[in-house]
């Protein structure tokens, strides 16, 4: 069965890291992309961690330029097991707009 690309998460990033999207209860998920948008007028840091937030964590960190958007499309999908976690944090709260697709079975 082909897996359906859809998009699991929406929001906006907090200041601190935060979960962005947890892997259901019983299910596998397939990050393929991550689009985020800085609705503010300075430069925002972002920060993406899967299941937790140390330095080993980290799987991506990047300047996003003031009204400006990233999209990272993922070549091989990440995959999350039931309850593991993508976070993710910002300069500022509420100011960077955070978009992941991807599909579950």
């Amino acid at each position: 069965m082909a897996l359906a690309h859809e998009k699991l998460a929406q929001g906006q990033l907090a200041a601190t890291t935060g979960t962005i999207y947890t892997a259901p209860v019983g299910k596998t998920a397939y990050l393929k992309s991550i689009y985020l948008h800085n609705t503010g007028s300075t430069d925002q840091t972002i920060k993406i961690y899967i299941n937790g937030s140390a330095a080993a964590d980290k799987i991506l960190e990047g300047v996003i330029a003031a009204k400006d958007t990233f999209g990272w499309d993922i070549a091989y999908s990440i995959i999350l097991t039931t309850g593991q976690t993508l976070r993710a944090d910002s300069t500022s709260a509420t100011t960077v707009n955070y978009f992941v697709h991807g599909g579950t079975e």
